[in-house]
C-alpha cells in the first residue's frame, strides 16, 4: 500500500509528467526531487514509489534504474491475471499437500488430517504427530481449550471405541482460524508465480531485467508461503496430568521457516520439559518416586517403559536408552536389584551388565524385597599347630559378610528453577539425605538467572541470618554478643555472656536459646529455629 501521508494520486501524476515525453524515463532521484517539500520527505517518496512498482500494471524499471511506461501489461498484471484463475479450492489442495513436505521428519511420526480414532495407532513404537486439517477444526485464542475432535482422538482409539492406553504419545497440531485468509492468498500468489514462470512464450518476451525479477519473485512467494504455513499451524497441544495442554508456538520467520518444523517443535517440547531425548538424562531416584508406582515392590523393565506412553504428564520418551542407562545406573547404586528367571543382579555381585533390554524378562525390586545372599565358597577349616607338635581341632570361625547398600552420594535436579528444586527435594527424600555439603548449580539463559535470584532467599540461611533476622549493616548487639561468645570458655553462662555486652535477658525471650545454642555449636541455629535480638 503507499503511504497515507499524501494522496497516491500525486505521485502517480508526477511520475506521469517525468517518464512521459522522454526516452529513457525517470531516476528516482528526479521523481524525489520533483515531490520533496516540507510535509514530504524523499523517504516517503521512495517507500510510497516502491509500493507503486509492485501494484501498477504498466510501470516498470530499466537496467539503467529509470521508471518508465509500458504498452504491454508489467509482471504484476501478468501475476494477478493467473491468481484470478486459482481458487480457494485449489489453494487448499496445494496447501494439504505442501504440509506433508513441511512437517516430515524423524523425530515424530506424521499422521495427516485424521478425522476418527483409528486412523491414530495406539502403539508403543514412536511419538505420533497428528495435523489436523484446517477444514476439520482450528483454534483462535490464545488460551483456547482442545477441540472436541482433538480430544476425541486423544481418549479413543480403534474402530470399535475403545480407550486409548498410550496417551502420552501422542501430540497435535492445529491450525489458527485468523491466520487462514492470508495463508490462502499466499498461496494463489505462490502458484501464480509458478504459473507465469513456467509459460515459456512470456519468457521469450521479457527483457532480461523482468525476467530475473520473475525468478526473483518465484523464490520471494515460495518463502513467504512457508512463512504462512509455519504461521498458520501454531497451535500444539500435548499431554499433561490436567488433560491435553495448549502451547503456543513462536511465530516464524524468514530465517526459521527454512529448518525442518519437526526440530522446531521438538526444541518447544525440550523448553517445556516435555520430551526426553539424547541429550536429557534421567535419575533413577527420579524413575523410583515419579514413574514407579509407589504400591508394588517389584515390576518388569518393560512395565517401566509402558508407564511413559501410558501415564499423561510425564515427559515424552523419544530415545529409549535413555531408560536403559538409568536402570543399569539404579543396579550400580542399589536403588534397586534385578531379577531375570533365577539369576538375581546387583551391585555386590558385581554382575551387573552394561545395557540392558527393555522387551526382555528383568524384574526389577526394592533393595528390601529381594535379599542378596552372595553365595559364598565352601568353608575351609582353620588348623594351627601346638606348642608341643599337635595340631588343633578344626576351627569354623568364618562369618560371611554382610552386604550393605552404599549410600547415595549425589542426586541432581534438572528443568526450571522451581521443578529443579521441586526434583531434588524429592530425590533427597527417597535416598533418605539428612544434609547436603554441597550444592553446584547449573544456569543457562538470563530468564533462568533472574529466576534463581526470586529462589534463593527462600533457601535456608546463615546462623547469623538466623538470629538475626532484619536488614542492617551494623546489627550492633549481636556482634557484640558473637566477638564477645569467641573469646570466653565454652562453659560460660548466658548471663556472664549477655551483661557485658548490654543485653537484657528479658527482651531476648526465646532468642537466648538460639544463641546460646549457636556460642557452643554454630551448627545448631536453622531455618527453623530462627529468632531476633534486640
Amino acid at each position: 500500500m503507499l503511504d497515507a501521508t499524501f494522496p497516491p494520486s500525486i505521485l502517480l501524476t508526477t511520475v506521469v509528467v517525468l517518464v512521459v515525453g522522454t526516452q529513457h524515463g525517470a531516476l528516482p532521484n528526479e521523481i524525489t526531487s520533483a515531490m520533496s517539500g516540507p510535509e514530504i520527505q524523499p523517504s516517503m517518496v521512495i517507500t510510497a514509489l516502491s509500493s507503486l512498482e509492485e501494484v501498477a500494471w504498466h510501470l516498470d524499471r530499466t537496467v539503467t534504474g529509470h521508471y518508465r511506461f509500458h504498452t504491454e501489461p508489467s509482471l504484476n498484471k501478468v501475476i494477478a491475471d493467473h491468481k484470478q484463475d486459482i481458487t480457494a479450492s485449489v489453494a487448499k489442495q496445494e496447501i494439504r499437500q505442501r504440509l506433508h513436505e513441511v512437517y516430515q521428519g524423524q523425530f515424530f511420526m506424521p499422521i495427516f488430517s485424521p478425522s476418527t480414532p483409528g486412523e491414530i495407532d495406539d502403539e508403543m513404537d514412536s511419538i505420533a504427530l497428528a495435523v489436523i486439517d484446517f477444514d476439520s477444526t482450528t483454534v483462535a485464542a490464545q488460551n483456547a481449550s482442545a477441540p472436541s475432535l482433538v480430544k476425541n482422538l486423544s481418549e479413543w482409539a480403534g474402530t470399535e471405541g475403545t480407550f486409548r492406553q498410550y496417551v502420552n504419545r501422542v501430540l497435535f497440531l492445529v491450525a489458527d482460524s485468523n491466520q487462514m485468509d492470508r495463508l490462502i492468498d499466499r498461496t494463489r500468489e505462490m502458484l501464480a508465480v509458478e504459473q507465469a514462470t513456467a509459460d515459456v512464450e512470456l519468457l521469450n518476451s521479457l527483457e532480461s531485467t523482468q525476467w530475473q525479477r520473475l525468478i526473483d519473485r518465484r523464490a520471494t512467494s515460495r518463502l513467504e508461503f512457508r512463512m504462512a504455513l509455519c504461521n498458520t499451524y501454531r497451535h500444539l497441544f500435548h499431554p499433561s496430568e490436567e488433560g491435553l495442554r495448549h502451547v503456543v508456538l513462536q511465530p516464524q520467520d524468514d530465517s526459521s521457516t527454512a529448518h525442518n518444523q519437526q526440530q522446531a517443535l521438538l526444541d518447544t517440547l525440550r523448553g517445556l520439559n516435555q520430551v526426553l531425548d539424547g541429550i536429557t538424562k534421567i535419575s533413577p531416584i527420579w524413575v523410583r518416586t515419579k514413574v514407579w508406582p509407589g504400591a508394588q515392590k517389584s515390576l518388569p523393565v518393560k512395565a517401566i517403559y509402558e508407564q511413559f506412553f501410558r501415564k499423561a504428564g510425564l515427559p515424552i520418551l523419544r530415545t529409549p536408552t535413555i531408560l536403559i542407562d538409568c536402570v543399569v545406573k539404579g543396579l550400580c547404586d542399589d536403588i534397586w536389584r534385578g531379577k531375570e528367571g533365577e539369576k538375581i543382579i546387583s551391585e555386590a555381585r558385581g554382575n551387573v551388565p552394561t545395557s540392558i533390554s527393555l522387551a526382555g524378562d528383568l524384574v526389577l525390586y526394592d533393595p528390601q524385597e529381594l535379599e542378596d545372599i552372595i553365595p559364598t565358597k565352601p568353608l575351609i577349616p582353620r588348623i594351627q599347630q601346638r606348642h608341643d607338635g599337635g595340631w588343633t581341632e578344626p576351627q569354623e570361625d568364618y562369618v560371611p559378610p554382610r552386604h550393605i547398600a552404599p549410600p547415595v552420594s549425589s542426586v541432581v535436579g534438572s528443568g526450571d528453577v522451581n521443578l529443579a528444586f521441586s526434583r531434588l527435594l524429592d530425590e533427597c527424600e527417597a535416598a533418605k539425605i539428612m544434609a547436603i555439603k554441597r550444592l553446584d548449580l547449573n544456569v543457562k539463559g538470563s530468564d533462568s538467572v533472574r529466576a534463581l535470584a526470586l529462589a534463593l532467599p527462600g533457601l535456608p540461611r546463615s546462623p547469623f541470618s538466623a538470629v538475626h533476622r532484619w536488614f542492617s549493616r551494623k546489627p550492633l548487639s549481636f556482634a557484640r554478643a558473637s566477638v564477645l561468645a569467641s573469646l570466653l570458655p565454652a562453659d560460660t553462662s548466658n548471663e556472664d555472656l549477655l551483661d557485658p555486652c548490654l543485653l537484657r535477658f528479658a527482651d531476648l525471650g526465646d532468642g537466648i536459646q538460639d544463641i546460646g545454642r549457636f556460642r557452643k555449636n554454630p551448627n545448631a541455629i536453622t531455618d527453623g529455629a530462627r529468632s531476633s535480638s534486640h
